[in-house]
């Protein structure tokens, strides 16, 4: 048996009857998925926004001296000195820069974890 060809009313016609819209098949906005705008703004540290654990290179100076006392104590408990990746024959410091929980290191830059379980950030200068 050969079925005849439906004109396009019949189709559309059939399409309603099944409980189809003809045409509207874009998606509801606000509804499944979203993807996340990228961000296109820099934030700069002198801004409101500025989170030092999320922006630069997420190391959060030491804002007291208390700050500054905690990070040498982590350096003293991690042995810090044998962390250091430095060439012993060269004169050198060593600056306590900050904690951070996923730091972005930078040249001659180490993190160390302290006893208060925080990573906190060291660079070594030559001062040759």
């Amino acid at each position: 048996m050969r079925l005849a060809p439906l004109s396009l009313p019949a189709l559309a016609a059939l399409a309603l009857a099944g409980g189809l819209a003809v045409g509207t098949f874009a998606p509801t906005p606000g509804v499944g998925p979203s993807t996340p705008t990228p961000t296109t703004s820099i934030v700069l540290e002198d801004d409101p926004a500025w989170d030092c654990a999320t922006h630069g290179n997420r190391i959060c100076g030491p804002t007291s001296e208390a700050d500054r006392e905690a990070g040498w104590n982590a350096y003293d408990f991690s042995n810090g000195y044998r962390s250091l990746k430095v060439d012993p024959t060269r004169p050198y410091r060593v600056d306590y820069v900050g904690v951070s929980a996923n730091p972005k290191l930078g040249e001659g830059e180490t993190a160390l974890i302290g006893r208060d379980f925080q990573w906190h950030v060291f660079r070594v200068t030559y001062t040759d």
